[in-house]
């Protein structure tokens, strides 16, 4: 008879799709200071693995800190270091049925989240929503991050529906790889880099080596940390950190190479998914070239890759004469003549022109409509946006051993905003959301914590 009760409760709980151990978000696992506050209290108490986490209660995490929150058996988030969120929306557990959605909606204030859906229940959808965006999936990877009114929403599987929170009106849907920003116009400040090659002419008299001898070459730095009593340990987190941003640096001068005229391996990457996942693996794996340690304790890494690699991987003849690492103006100006500089700074700015174009034009206007539809209705549009790229500041050009040229231009949200209203005669809102892009190495390295995620 006991066991018989004991069967029955289990079909019971079943049947009505509750689980006795899960009714409520609960705190699987966290690491450092995480603290929780009940929803009508005014005071923060220090949080503990177990830990239920009802309607308008709130978490938050301090530096180097994170928190798991559990709000499925199988599916959770991560609140990382220096991060606020208040639990916005639960299932009505009183209405179990499958006309009823069940939604998750959790307020990330400020700070960072990694979501990881393995397949969430029928009717039920998870959403994180910033003071701009809301951002909703079913079964993705995604992280979505709110600073100084601003949200990028980064997705690393599947797909992410984004919305305005003030016009539900605007979304968009973005797939793996890719990133979406949603920002006041006054605070989108809307940037594209563009990349420059050496002309053929003074390219031609300068080729020696063969494309099998040629690398791709990032020193990282590591600061030093005097804070750290373990010599060895201090060191080691100081060489960490330079390799880290060796990563980052390799990774974006390999997505800047030319593989045409106007395309580059980013633009492969934006296409092809998977690629951009081998190639970010790739420069993971990067080997070690160079160690060196500084006088004051500053650890610097070099790694690299060679170019025969790359095209293997890509699968495209690369516009690649001679090892590619980045130097300095006065060591460019040594090395080329004062045309190559002029003219390929000049081809870089078309280039990042080029670019900026488009993301203006790919600029959401409603769940159906981006400016690039605009403009094909309406060729004063067309001409506003060029006028707009031409106005653009260049803000930063670099310069590099095999005679390319990254130029960075960037364009005031709200000069686009203005501009695009007046010959258009749409109302663009308050706030700005991009169509998707491509994702950086930096952003994609965010994911490797899903894998240490239990």
């Amino acid at each position: 008879m006991k066991h018989l009760l004991i069967l029955l409760f289990i079909f019971f709980i079943a049947s009505n799709g509750i689980s006795a151990s899960n009714e409520l978000p609960k705190i699987k696992d966290q690491k450092g200071s995480v603290f929780y506050k009940k929803s009508l209290s005014t005071s923060w108490n220090n949080a503990k693995i177990g830990q239920a986490l009802d309607l308008k209660d709130s978490i938050k995490t301090s530096e180097e800190s994170y928190a798991d929150v559990e709000f499925d058996m199988v599916n959770l988030f991560r609140l990382n270091s220096a991060s606020k969120i208040v639990v916005e929306t639960l299932p009505d557990r009183s209405e179990e049925n499958d006309s009823v959605e069940r939604l998750y909606n959790f307020n990330l204030l400020n700070g960072n989240v990694i979501a990881r859906l393995k397949k969430l229940p029928k009717k039920t959808r998870f959403e994180i929503q910033t003071p701009v965006a809301i951002a909703g999936a079913r079964g993705t990877a995604f992280s979505v991050s709110a600073s100084d009114g601003k949200s990028d929403i980064v997705v690393m599987e599947s797909k992410v529906s984004i919305t305005s929170r003030e016009n539900l009106h605007k979304s968009v849907v973005s797939e793996a790889y890719k990133k979406v920003t949603i920002a006041p116009w006054k605070i989108a400040g809307l940037t594209e880099s563009g990349t420059g090659v050496l002309s053929e002419t003074i390219l031609g008299k300068m080729i020696k080596n063969s494309v099998d001898k040629i690398v791709v070459r990032a020193e990282g730095i590591g600061k030093p940390h005097p804070e750290i009593t373990v010599e060895q340990t201090a060191k080691q987190v100081s060489r960490k950190e330079a390799r880290i941003d060796a990563e980052n640096r390799l990774a974006d001068i390999i997505s800047d190479i030319k593989v045409g005229p106007e395309k580059n391996i980013a633009d492969l990457m934006f296409t092809d998914s998977s690629l951009t996942g081998k190639l970010f693996e790739l420069i993971a794996n990067a080997q070690v070239s160079k160690t060196k340690e500084l006088l004051d304790g500053t650890q610097s890494v070099t790694i690299e890759i060679s170019i025969d690699t790359i095209q293997q991987l890509v699968k495209q003849k690369l516009n690649a004469w001679k090892s590619i690492r980045q130097i300095s103006r006065a060591q460019y100006m040594q090395d080329f003549p004062a045309l190559a500089r002029i003219t390929t700074e000049r081809a870089a700015k078309l280039d990042a022109y080029r670019r900026l174009a488009e993301r203006i034009y790919g600029t959401v206007v409603s769940s159906e409509t981006t400016v690039r539809d605009i403009a094909l209705k309406n060729d004063t549009v067309v001409n506003k946006v060029k006028g707009l790229v031409r106005g653009a500041k260049i803000t930063h050009t670099t310069y590099f051993s095999d005679g390319s040229v990254k130029v960075v231009a960037t364009i005031d949200g709200q000069l686009v905003k203005t501009g695009l209203e007046k010959v258009s005669g749409n109302d663009f809102g308050e706030n700005y959301l991009s169509s998707p892009i491509g994702i950086k190495y930096k952003e994609y390295r965010l994911f490797s914590i899903l894998r240490k995620m239990k």
